[in-house]
Protein backbone atom coordinates (compact mmCIF):
# COMPACT_ATOMS: atom_id res chain seq x y z
CA UNK A 1 0.00 0.00 0.00
CA UNK A 2 1.53 3.46 -1.37
CA UNK A 3 2.25 6.19 2.02
CA UNK A 4 -0.38 8.05 0.38
CA UNK A 5 -2.85 5.52 0.70
CA UNK A 6 -1.76 5.37 4.19
CA UNK A 7 -2.48 9.20 4.71
CA UNK A 8 0.78 10.12 4.22
CA UNK A 9 2.36 12.40 2.43
CA UNK A 10 5.95 11.47 1.05
CA UNK A 11 8.94 13.48 1.47
CA UNK A 12 12.86 13.04 1.04
CA UNK A 13 15.06 13.20 3.90
CA UNK A 14 19.09 14.54 3.97
CA UNK A 15 20.43 11.86 6.17
CA UNK A 16 21.57 14.69 8.86
CA UNK A 17 22.10 12.96 12.12
CA UNK A 18 19.66 14.93 15.00
CA UNK A 19 20.64 16.52 17.71
CA UNK A 20 18.22 14.80 19.97
CA UNK A 21 15.72 11.84 19.57
CA UNK A 22 11.86 13.08 20.23
CA UNK A 23 10.25 10.33 22.19
CA UNK A 24 7.03 9.78 19.71
CA UNK A 25 3.88 7.76 20.39
CA UNK A 26 1.89 7.02 17.74
CA UNK A 27 -2.34 5.78 18.59
CA UNK A 28 -3.52 4.23 15.66
CA UNK A 29 -5.02 0.77 14.86
CA UNK A 30 -3.57 0.15 11.49
CA UNK A 31 0.70 -1.25 12.49
CA UNK A 32 1.32 -0.56 8.31
CA UNK A 33 0.25 3.38 9.18
CA UNK A 34 3.32 3.29 11.83
CA UNK A 35 5.64 1.78 9.59
CA UNK A 36 4.86 3.95 7.42
CA UNK A 37 4.80 7.24 8.73
CA UNK A 38 8.31 5.94 10.70
CA UNK A 39 10.22 5.90 7.76
CA UNK A 40 8.93 9.72 6.42
CA UNK A 41 10.06 11.23 10.17
CA UNK A 42 13.52 9.80 10.05
CA UNK A 43 15.79 9.03 12.82
CA UNK A 44 15.14 12.50 14.96
CA UNK A 45 11.94 10.49 16.28
CA UNK A 46 11.48 7.27 18.39
CA UNK A 47 8.47 6.11 17.58
CA UNK A 48 6.13 3.56 20.18
CA UNK A 49 2.82 2.48 17.97
CA UNK A 50 -0.30 1.03 20.32
CA UNK A 51 -3.02 -0.17 18.38
CA UNK A 52 -5.92 0.77 21.35
CA UNK A 53 -6.28 3.74 23.41
CA UNK A 54 -6.15 1.60 26.75
CA UNK A 55 -2.76 0.76 25.93
CA UNK A 56 -1.80 4.13 25.18
CA UNK A 57 -2.93 5.71 28.21
CA UNK A 58 -0.95 3.27 29.78
CA UNK A 59 2.16 4.20 28.22
CA UNK A 60 1.26 7.87 28.79
CA UNK A 61 1.47 6.87 32.63
CA UNK A 62 5.41 5.55 32.13
CA UNK A 63 6.23 9.26 31.79
CA UNK A 64 8.49 8.64 28.80
CA UNK A 65 6.48 10.05 25.94
CA UNK A 66 7.32 13.44 24.46
CA UNK A 67 4.76 13.65 22.02
CA UNK A 68 1.44 12.19 20.65
CA UNK A 69 0.10 11.09 17.70
CA UNK A 70 -3.76 10.25 17.99
CA UNK A 71 -6.07 9.04 15.34
CA UNK A 72 -9.75 10.18 15.49
CA UNK A 73 -11.33 8.07 13.18
CA UNK A 74 -11.39 4.95 14.35
CA UNK A 75 -13.24 1.82 12.77
CA UNK A 76 -16.85 1.67 13.45
CA UNK A 77 -16.40 5.40 15.36
CA UNK A 78 -19.59 5.18 17.08
CA UNK A 79 -19.79 7.35 20.18
CA UNK A 80 -18.12 5.58 22.58
CA UNK A 81 -14.83 5.11 20.39
CA UNK A 82 -15.33 9.15 20.65
CA UNK A 83 -15.33 8.93 24.33
CA UNK A 84 -12.37 6.79 24.25
CA UNK A 85 -10.63 9.50 22.47
CA UNK A 86 -11.85 12.54 24.73
CA UNK A 87 -10.54 10.17 27.46
CA UNK A 88 -7.12 9.85 26.22
CA UNK A 89 -7.09 13.82 25.80
CA UNK A 90 -7.96 13.94 29.60
CA UNK A 91 -5.24 11.54 30.32
CA UNK A 92 -2.38 13.33 28.69
CA UNK A 93 -3.60 16.50 30.21
CA UNK A 94 -3.50 14.85 33.74
CA UNK A 95 -0.46 13.37 34.01
CA UNK A 96 2.93 15.57 36.06
CA UNK A 97 3.84 17.20 33.13
CA UNK A 98 1.24 17.49 30.44
CA UNK A 99 1.90 15.82 27.28
CA UNK A 100 0.66 17.57 24.04
CA UNK A 101 -1.41 15.49 21.19
CA UNK A 102 -1.40 16.11 18.14
CA UNK A 103 -5.06 14.64 16.47
CA UNK A 104 -5.40 13.31 12.86
CA UNK A 105 -8.52 13.20 10.87
CA UNK A 106 -10.16 12.59 7.56
CA UNK A 107 -12.87 14.71 9.14
CA UNK A 108 -12.68 18.43 7.25
CA UNK A 109 -15.80 20.15 9.53
CA UNK A 110 -14.48 23.32 10.76
CA UNK A 111 -16.94 21.91 13.55
CA UNK A 112 -14.97 18.83 14.38
CA UNK A 113 -11.22 20.09 14.33
CA UNK A 114 -12.95 22.77 16.77
CA UNK A 115 -14.42 20.47 19.16
CA UNK A 116 -11.07 18.53 19.23
CA UNK A 117 -9.05 21.30 20.38
CA UNK A 118 -11.36 21.99 23.06
CA UNK A 119 -11.33 18.66 23.93
CA UNK A 120 -7.56 19.41 24.61
CA UNK A 121 -5.34 18.18 21.12
CA UNK A 122 -2.38 20.69 20.96
CA UNK A 123 -3.11 20.15 17.34
CA UNK A 124 -5.39 19.01 14.74
CA UNK A 125 -4.39 17.58 11.10
CA UNK A 126 -6.56 16.50 8.44
CA UNK A 127 -5.17 13.47 6.24
CA UNK A 128 -3.48 12.81 4.31
CA UNK A 129 -0.82 14.06 6.79
CA UNK A 130 2.10 16.54 4.77
CA UNK A 131 5.32 15.36 6.75
CA UNK A 132 6.96 18.83 6.54
CA UNK A 133 3.93 20.09 8.73
CA UNK A 134 3.75 17.41 10.81
CA UNK A 135 7.54 17.86 11.84
CA UNK A 136 7.21 21.43 12.67
CA UNK A 137 4.40 20.84 14.76
CA UNK A 138 5.97 17.77 16.72
CA UNK A 139 9.37 20.15 17.35
CA UNK A 140 6.76 22.86 18.72
CA UNK A 141 4.96 20.45 21.21
CA UNK A 142 8.15 18.87 21.87
CA UNK A 143 9.25 22.63 23.10
CA UNK A 144 6.01 22.66 24.92
CA UNK A 145 6.68 19.22 26.95
CA UNK A 146 10.34 20.33 27.82
CA UNK A 147 8.67 23.76 29.02
CA UNK A 148 6.05 21.53 31.18
CA UNK A 149 9.24 18.90 32.56
CA UNK A 150 11.23 21.90 33.73
CA UNK A 151 8.60 23.50 35.30
CA UNK A 152 7.54 20.56 37.22
CA UNK A 153 11.62 19.29 37.81
CA UNK A 154 12.07 23.10 39.08
CA UNK A 155 9.45 22.65 41.52
CA UNK A 156 11.53 19.41 42.77
CA UNK A 157 14.85 20.27 42.74
CA UNK A 158 16.84 22.99 44.42
CA UNK A 159 14.67 26.30 44.77
CA UNK A 160 17.28 28.80 42.93
CA UNK A 161 14.80 31.10 44.05
CA UNK A 162 12.02 32.02 46.00
CA UNK A 163 9.93 32.35 42.39
CA UNK A 164 8.20 29.23 41.79
CA UNK A 165 9.30 27.58 38.29
CA UNK A 166 12.02 29.90 37.91
CA UNK A 167 16.34 29.31 37.98
CA UNK A 168 18.74 31.96 38.39
CA UNK A 169 20.79 34.46 40.98
CA UNK A 170 21.93 37.20 38.90
CA UNK A 171 21.09 40.66 39.43
CA UNK A 172 18.78 40.61 36.39
CA UNK A 173 16.69 37.43 37.71
CA UNK A 174 17.00 38.60 41.17
CA UNK A 175 14.86 42.03 39.90
CA UNK A 176 12.65 40.51 37.65
CA UNK A 177 11.51 37.95 41.29
CA UNK A 178 10.93 41.68 42.79
CA UNK A 179 8.56 42.36 40.23
CA UNK A 180 6.55 39.31 40.04
CA UNK A 181 6.40 39.15 44.13
CA UNK A 182 5.28 42.73 44.45
CA UNK A 183 2.36 42.42 41.19
CA UNK A 184 1.13 39.11 42.45
CA UNK A 185 -0.34 40.60 45.49
CA UNK A 186 -2.62 43.44 43.84
CA UNK A 187 -4.75 43.15 41.09
CA UNK A 188 -3.58 44.85 37.72
CA UNK A 189 -3.10 43.85 34.76
CA UNK A 190 0.94 43.00 33.74
CA UNK A 191 2.32 43.45 29.98
CA UNK A 192 5.73 40.93 29.74
CA UNK A 193 7.74 42.05 27.72
CA UNK A 194 10.89 39.53 26.35
CA UNK A 195 12.39 38.12 23.51
CA UNK A 196 11.15 34.52 22.43
CA UNK A 197 12.48 31.80 24.35
CA UNK A 198 12.82 34.16 28.20
CA UNK A 199 10.37 32.45 29.93
CA UNK A 200 6.92 34.53 29.70
CA UNK A 201 4.70 32.21 30.27
CA UNK A 202 6.81 30.76 33.21
CA UNK A 203 6.52 34.38 34.85
CA UNK A 204 2.56 34.33 33.69
CA UNK A 205 2.16 31.68 35.84
CA UNK A 206 4.90 32.69 38.69
CA UNK A 207 2.04 35.50 39.14
CA UNK A 208 -0.60 33.65 39.23
CA UNK A 209 0.79 30.89 42.01
CA UNK A 210 1.73 34.08 44.03
CA UNK A 211 -1.57 35.96 43.78
CA UNK A 212 -4.79 35.02 45.86
CA UNK A 213 -6.12 34.17 42.69
CA UNK A 214 -3.99 30.91 42.92
CA UNK A 215 -6.86 28.66 43.21
CA UNK A 216 -9.07 29.27 40.73
CA UNK A 217 -7.77 28.53 36.84
CA UNK A 218 -5.01 29.85 34.50
CA UNK A 219 -6.14 29.80 30.85
CA UNK A 220 -3.19 30.72 28.64
CA UNK A 221 -3.71 31.33 24.83
CA UNK A 222 -2.20 32.65 22.42
CA UNK A 223 -3.64 34.34 19.29
CA UNK A 224 -1.12 33.52 16.49
CA UNK A 225 -1.81 31.83 13.40
CA UNK A 226 -5.69 31.53 14.10
CA UNK A 227 -8.33 33.57 12.28
CA UNK A 228 -10.26 36.30 13.93
CA UNK A 229 -13.24 34.47 14.08
CA UNK A 230 -11.52 31.98 15.91
CA UNK A 231 -9.73 33.97 18.32
CA UNK A 232 -13.14 35.75 18.95
CA UNK A 233 -14.81 31.64 19.89
CA UNK A 234 -11.75 31.12 21.99
CA UNK A 235 -12.02 33.69 24.55
CA UNK A 236 -15.76 34.98 24.37
CA UNK A 237 -17.20 32.01 23.42
CA UNK A 238 -20.51 31.82 21.67
CA UNK A 239 -24.33 30.83 21.71
CA UNK A 240 -26.26 27.92 20.39
CA UNK A 241 -27.01 28.63 17.00
CA UNK A 242 -24.33 31.32 16.17
CA UNK A 243 -22.91 29.51 13.25
CA UNK A 244 -23.48 26.33 11.51
CA UNK A 245 -22.34 23.49 14.09
CA UNK A 246 -22.80 25.58 17.20
CA UNK A 247 -25.25 22.89 18.54
CA UNK A 248 -24.44 24.91 22.13
CA UNK A 249 -24.03 27.45 23.85
CA UNK A 250 -20.26 27.37 24.99
CA UNK A 251 -17.88 29.91 27.50
CA UNK A 252 -14.93 30.93 26.15
CA UNK A 253 -11.42 30.75 27.96
CA UNK A 254 -12.48 34.52 29.69
CA UNK A 255 -15.39 32.64 31.23
CA UNK A 256 -13.83 29.55 32.30
CA UNK A 257 -11.10 31.51 33.90
CA UNK A 258 -13.43 33.50 36.10
CA UNK A 259 -11.93 34.14 39.25
CA UNK A 260 -8.42 33.31 37.88
CA UNK A 261 -5.60 34.45 35.36
CA UNK A 262 -5.58 34.42 31.58
CA UNK A 263 -2.52 34.61 29.71
CA UNK A 264 -2.50 36.25 26.34
CA UNK A 265 0.79 35.55 24.54
CA UNK A 266 1.79 37.77 22.08
CA UNK A 267 -0.78 40.49 22.29
CA UNK A 268 0.94 41.98 19.15
CA UNK A 269 -0.67 39.59 17.00
CA UNK A 270 -4.48 40.75 17.55
CA UNK A 271 -6.14 42.22 14.41
CA UNK A 272 -6.92 46.08 15.49
CA UNK A 273 -10.92 44.35 15.45
CA UNK A 274 -9.97 42.35 18.09
CA UNK A 275 -8.26 44.66 19.74
CA UNK A 276 -11.07 47.27 20.20
CA UNK A 277 -13.69 43.97 21.43
CA UNK A 278 -10.39 43.25 23.63
CA UNK A 279 -10.74 46.97 25.28
CA UNK A 280 -14.48 47.02 25.32
CA UNK A 281 -13.64 44.13 27.84
CA UNK A 282 -10.67 45.57 29.91
CA UNK A 283 -12.99 48.91 30.46
CA UNK A 284 -16.54 47.07 31.05
CA UNK A 285 -15.75 44.24 32.78
CA UNK A 286 -18.05 41.98 30.80
CA UNK A 287 -18.27 40.05 27.48
CA UNK A 288 -20.59 39.11 24.39
CA UNK A 289 -20.40 35.72 23.15
CA UNK A 290 -20.69 35.06 19.56
CA UNK A 291 -24.70 35.53 18.28
CA UNK A 292 -25.43 37.23 21.25
CA UNK A 293 -26.09 40.39 22.34
CA UNK A 294 -26.47 40.26 26.44
CA UNK A 295 -23.54 41.43 28.53
CA UNK A 296 -21.47 38.28 30.74
CA UNK A 297 -19.55 39.69 33.80
CA UNK A 298 -16.50 38.60 34.13
CA UNK A 299 -13.67 38.38 36.30
CA UNK A 300 -10.36 37.89 35.44
CA UNK A 301 -6.65 38.94 35.98
CA UNK A 302 -5.19 39.94 32.43
CA UNK A 303 -1.06 39.07 31.96
CA UNK A 304 -0.15 39.42 28.50
CA UNK A 305 3.09 39.18 26.77
CA UNK A 306 4.62 40.16 23.50
CA UNK A 307 8.39 39.64 22.13
CA UNK A 308 7.36 42.79 19.63
CA UNK A 309 8.04 46.57 20.15
CA UNK A 310 4.31 47.75 21.00
CA UNK A 311 5.27 51.22 21.16
CA UNK A 312 6.29 51.15 17.44
CA UNK A 313 3.30 49.53 16.47
CA UNK A 314 1.41 52.08 18.38
CA UNK A 315 2.82 55.00 16.41
CA UNK A 316 2.65 53.39 12.83
CA UNK A 317 -1.06 52.81 14.37
CA UNK A 318 -1.17 49.21 14.20
CA UNK A 319 -1.76 48.66 17.73
CA UNK A 320 -4.31 50.39 19.63
CA UNK A 321 -2.76 52.89 21.77
CA UNK A 322 -5.42 52.92 24.31
CA UNK A 323 -5.48 49.24 24.27
CA UNK A 324 -1.85 49.51 24.99
CA UNK A 325 -2.20 51.62 28.10
CA UNK A 326 -4.96 48.96 29.35
CA UNK A 327 -2.40 46.43 29.21
CA UNK A 328 0.72 47.83 30.39
CA UNK A 329 -0.03 49.06 33.97
CA UNK A 330 2.40 47.40 35.24
CA UNK A 331 5.58 46.02 32.74
CA UNK A 332 7.81 43.32 33.18
CA UNK A 333 10.96 42.84 30.57
CA UNK A 334 12.67 39.54 30.85
CA UNK A 335 16.52 39.36 30.11
CA UNK A 336 17.78 37.33 27.25
CA UNK A 337 20.36 34.62 28.95
CA UNK A 338 23.48 36.98 27.29
CA UNK A 339 22.47 39.10 29.93
CA UNK A 340 22.47 36.92 32.82
CA UNK A 341 25.20 34.71 32.04
CA UNK A 342 26.46 34.22 35.72
CA UNK A 343 23.18 31.78 35.47
CA UNK A 344 24.33 29.58 32.96
CA UNK A 345 25.96 27.29 35.53
CA UNK A 346 23.27 26.75 37.64
CA UNK A 347 20.91 26.61 34.53
CA UNK A 348 23.40 24.00 32.72
CA UNK A 349 23.49 22.09 36.52
CA UNK A 350 19.95 22.21 37.16
CA UNK A 351 18.97 20.38 33.41
CA UNK A 352 21.92 18.20 33.85
CA UNK A 353 19.86 16.40 36.72
CA UNK A 354 16.69 16.93 35.11
CA UNK A 355 17.49 15.06 31.77
CA UNK A 356 19.92 12.57 33.95
CA UNK A 357 16.55 11.80 36.30
CA UNK A 358 14.15 11.65 32.29
CA UNK A 359 17.12 9.36 31.21
CA UNK A 360 17.70 7.72 33.91
CA UNK A 361 21.37 7.98 33.90
CA UNK A 362 23.62 7.85 36.45
CA UNK A 363 25.39 11.68 36.40
CA UNK A 364 25.16 13.58 39.27
CA UNK A 365 26.36 16.92 38.06
CA UNK A 366 28.91 19.07 36.17
CA UNK A 367 32.74 18.78 36.50
CA UNK A 368 33.93 22.13 37.68
CA UNK A 369 35.94 22.06 34.53
CA UNK A 370 32.92 22.12 32.27
CA UNK A 371 31.55 25.10 34.53
CA UNK A 372 34.56 27.22 33.77
CA UNK A 373 33.66 27.13 29.85
CA UNK A 374 30.00 28.43 30.90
Amino acid sequence: MSSQEQGIAPMSTDGKIPVHVKQLLIVDPDDRFAAILKTALGTAYSLDHVSNIDDGIVRLKQNDVDVVLLNWDWPKSEPPMRLKCQEFLGEADSVTAPIPVLVFTWDRRRECAMEIVRQGAFDVFLQPLDVLELKFALDRAYVRTTLHRNLSAARALVPFSHVPGMIGNSKNMQRIYELVTKVAAVFTTVLIRGESGTGKELVARAIHRMSPRVNEPFMAFSPSALAETLIEDELFGHEKGAFTGAAQTRRGRFEQAQGGTVFLDEIGDLALSMQVKMLRVLQERTLERLGSSTPVPVDIRLICATNRDLETMVRQGTFRQDLYFRISVFRIDLPALRDRRTDIPILAEFFCRHFAEIHKKDIRGLSPRFLSGA
